[in-house]
């Protein structure tokens, strides 16, 4: 049985290409918790999915606000080499995605 999990966060590094035959998309969601909490998520994505996500590559921006539900794929413990606090690394296998109108216009 596979886990689905659905979350809102911010793209914390933008999307990317993992290889030559660029079949393989992988970009960080950032998604707060509390006030000074934040999860980081691995997102990927392939297969059939790839390309239609390829098209919205272009709108993909450091700190754009979006939804993803996907897969669960991974989950990683590890003590931070900077806070020495336990962390966790998270990774998702994409199935569906939506960008999220904050309403505010970008000015140019």
């Amino acid at each position: 049985m596979k886990t689905i999990i659905t979350t809102i966060g911010r793209v914390a590094i933008e999307p990317d290409f993992v290889n030559e035959k660029k079949n393989v998309i992988i970009f960080s969601l950032a998604t707060d918790l509390k006030k000074d909490e934040t999860i980081f998520f691995n997102c990927c994505i392939f297969g059939d999915r790839m390309k239609e996500f390829a098209k919205m590559l272009e709108f993909f921006k450091k700190g754009s606000l979006i939804s993803v539900t996907g897969n669960l794929n991974d989950v990683k413990s590890y003590i931070s080499k900077k806070t020495d606090k336990p962390n966790s690394q998270i990774s998702i296998n994409i199935k569906h995605m939506d960008f999220i109108n904050t309403g505010k216009k970008k000015e140019d």
